[in-house]
């Protein structure tokens, strides 16, 4: 991708409905994954966008990588960049039918 794309949203309790240029903002009700699935959309009208890529398949899988990040921070304390990189390939790398 070139340049910069912004993707805007508002928390759905939020009394204001657009910004100054009148552009509707898409509401979310505050949780992951209502945000995943806005942030989806919209990575969607981008061509560099993965096909078939779902809102619940990211959804499964970032429940197995909270796992994952617990279960570093058990062992490690402190998590290092690499191993929560590492975690998140491990993850991303898990068939969906085994994800939570």
């Amino acid at each position: 991708m070139t340049g910069w794309y912004w993707c805007r949203a508002k928390p759905a309790t939020h009394a204001l409905s657009r910004n100054l240029a009148g552009y509707d903002l898409p509401p979310y009700d505050g949780t992951e994954e209502s945000l995943i699935r806005l942030v989806m959309q919209w990575l969607l009208i981008h061509p560099e966008a993965l096909p078939g890529v779902r809102p619940t398949q990211v959804i499964k899988r970032l429940e197995l990588f909270r796992k994952e990040k617990a279960s570093l921070k058990a062992e490690w304390g402190q998590i290092s960049w690499k191993l929560l990189v590492d975690a998140a390939v491990k993850v991303v790398d898990t068939p969906v039918d085994k994800a939570v």
